[in-house]
């Protein structure tokens, strides 16, 4: 039976815990121990991968194809929290992608939409933990475009690991079937044909500082061990993270990118 109700599943409750945690006190140790010695921990993997099966069974119920994932006018609460590095990263992709430079990468996905909230039901009790929004939304290029979940850090905000749980947790709210569908109907220009699984996008803003860059490898090395986990990989296609600046108006970025392996 379906439901209007957006329930609030385990790994969209992990998001708001890291989301309200301190960076010195929480972040940066749970992602030592996500990642000692600069490599994903088998048991940690396999934590985040049960969190992200059992939410999409726990989302699986919601349906709400009558409303848009965003008000038809006004701003997001959210969109006036945003950082000046993702501000100019979704003015980049949304009007000029050709100042934005991805070494080893030939094409951008295309822009959608920003600041848009999967759980956005009118009258309907959301959780608590509901607030934010994805900060943009673009789609894969090709006859049969997907959906590309994008999660921007400037060097001031939490962890990459902090974002990659946030993107997998807007996953968990997109990529079920009737979300596919609400999708379709509220961006019929992007999304023509019929999905099951979506992308990663996670921009971080680049740092001088060597810890800083440490931690982002290591958080590239934790979502390629998720692509291995099955259950990750039926409704994630893509993982991919920018690393760079932006500078004098252009973006200038590395690419680290991880695909799930094709089943036979």
């Amino acid at each position: 039976m379906s439901t209007r109700t957006p329930p609030s599943t385990e790994l969209r409750n992990f998001y708001w815990f890291l989301r309200e945690s301190s960076l010195r006190y929480v972040l940066n140790p749970l992602q030592k121990l996500f990642c000692p010695n600069g490599q994903p921990s088998d048991e940690a993997v396999s934590m985040v991968a049960g969190l992200f099966s059992r939410s999409i069974n726990q989302f699986s119920e919601y349906k709400n194809l009558t409303e848009d994932f965003r008000p038809a006018t006004g701003r997001r609460k959210s969109e006036e929290a945003d950082t000046k590095f993702a501000k100019r990263i979704v003015s980049l992709l949304r009007e000029n992608s050709s100042k934005i430079t991805i070494e080893g990468s030939q094409s951008l996905p295309k822009y959608v939409d920003r600041e848009i909230s999967p759980i956005r039901t009118t009258r309907a009790k959301v959780p608590a933990t509901g607030l934010g929004g994805v900060d943009f939304l673009a789609a894969t290029l090709g006859d049969r475009p997907i959906p590309v979940i994008g999660e921007v850090k400037a060097d001031s905000d939490k962890t990459p690991l902090f974002a990659l749980i946030q993107a997998l947790t807007y996953a968990v709210e997109l990529a079920t079937p009737h979300q596919a569908d609400r999708l379709q109907r509220s961006y019929p220009d992007f999304f023509p044909a019929t999905f099951s699984e979506v992308e990663l996008l996670v921009v971080v803003e680049g740092s001088r500082s060597n810890t800083k860059k440490e931690r982002y490898d290591e958080v590239c090395k934790f979502a390629a061990a998720l692509m291995d986990k099955r259950e990750v990989a039926q409704k994630i296609r893509n993982i991919s993270f920018w690393w760079g600046q932006v500078e004098n108006g252009c973006g200038n970025f590395t690419r680290y990118s991880v695909s799930h392996k094709q089943q036979p």
